[in-house]
């Protein structure tokens, strides 16, 4: 089975303005997916 990427450009101040929209369980959520990407960024770096 192939897997299909689609990469998608969305505006900064867009992506911001759908940030404040969610609840704070979701912000919580994003809060949490962001740390697991930004710490497996960072390990990549050394």
């Amino acid at each position: 089975m192939t897997q299909e990427t689609v990469k998608l450009l969305i505006p900064f101040k867009s992506l911001v303005d759908s940030v404040a929209a969610l609840s704070l369980e979701e912000k919580r959520r994003l809060w949490e997916l962001l740390d697991e990407q930004m710490a497996q960024a960072e390990e990549e770096m050394w």
